[in-house]
């Protein structure tokens, strides 16, 4: 460990996330939303608890880029890395409110960053909520730049709207994953070169987060997407397309798009679920125009910022966010 600043008399030390750290960063985080969330409402609310799967499975997959911040032996935030291929981001960042405006966070995000820097990601970014200034200010004077908005949708899960899973789709074995990932790195660079998403179709099966739905063409995978069900501390009515990757050379790439938004669709419908989550990019309108179709609507967004590299994706087909 390492005190990497003294700040006002007090001890500020950053170091890896343990597993004794879990059940305190957890509250934190809870604590900073909650914050967060009521000021901007303007009512008080309790903001609901991060699942400690979800903790654990960050921990798994960069067990070195999950931080906390101790303030005199008293922890006061933590900040996830992730990273897909070379390109990195961090998120959620969380300070407890008595701790914020006094440089403890600029400390945390710098020491993620570096640590993606070690990690060899060319692009680090973050996403966050464009409508509280706090956050972008925060951000920008950090050196990040806007790129582009992140739209959250939504849409009730019916019977009346599923529909028959084509043939072609279904859903993956856990034992068919190893024969898949260089698939999903081809459809990655697609996206952009320096993507590499396999890391999350393994932490899917490793930490039984949900399914994975695939798309067969020709006997290849066309097209695959993550749902990501699992129960959020007792929350079973929701889950969320995590990430959609189609192959754009196939024939009719929206038409193999939205077979497996459907079927991911009829799997909520299959575990139960009452309402279905998504998150794209809204520099594709097109995108907006087939989920709108599909049922969705605009429910919130986030503003993605980048700090290193240029990030651009280049095809249309696919779903993704830098959101923890």
């Amino acid at each position: 460990m390492r005190v990497l600043s003294r700040f006002k008399g007090n001890n500020i030390e950053i170091r890896p996330m343990r597993e004794t750290d879990i059940p305190e960063s957890r509250r934190v985080g809870q604590e900073a939303w909650s914050d967060l969330v009521s000021r901007d409402i303007g009512r008080k609310i309790r903001y609901p608890i991060r699942p400690r799967k979800i903790v654990e499975t960050y921990m798994w997959k960069e067990p070195k880029g999950c931080l906390v911040v101790y303030e005199d032996d008293h922890l006061v935030g933590s900040a996830f890395s992730h990273v897909w291929g070379k390109v990195g981001w961090v998120g959620p960042i969380e300070i407890l409110p008595e701790s914020q405006n006094r440089g403890v966070g600029r400390k945390l995000l710098d020491a993620c960053e570096e640590y993606l820097r070690g990690r060899e990601c060319q692009v680090i970014g973050v996403e966050t909520m464009p409508n509280i200034p706090k956050n972008l200010h925060f951000y920008i004077m950090g050196g990040y730049v806007p790129r582009q908005l992140t739209l959250i949708t939504e849409k009730p899960v019916r019977v009346s709207e599923s529909r028959p899973i084509p043939r072609a789709t279904r859903e993956l074995e856990e034992k068919e994953l190893d024969t898949l990932l260089p698939r999903i790195v081809d459809l990655s660079k697609q996206v952009n070169p320096l993507l590499d998403y396999s890391i999350e179709f393994r932490a899917l099966f490793k930490k039984r987060l949900g399914q994975c739905m695939i798309i067969d063409h020709e006997g290849e995978v066309g097209g695959v997407a993550l749902l990501h069900s699992y129960n959020r501390s007792g929350d079973t009515n929701f889950c969320s397309i995590k990430l959609v990757l189609v192959d754009g050379n196939l024939p009719n790439p929206w038409e193999a798009f939205v077979d497996l938004i459907f079927a991911c669709e009829n799997k909520a419908l299959e575990l139960g679920r009452k309402r279905i989550y998504s998150r794209f990019s809204g520099d594709n309108p097109k995108m907006y125009s087939v989920m709108t179709n599909c049922g969705f609507r605009l429910a919130n967004s986030n503003i993605r910022v980048v700090k290193d590299g240029d990030y651009i994706e280049k095809t249309d087909f696919h779903i993704s966010s830098w959101a923890g």
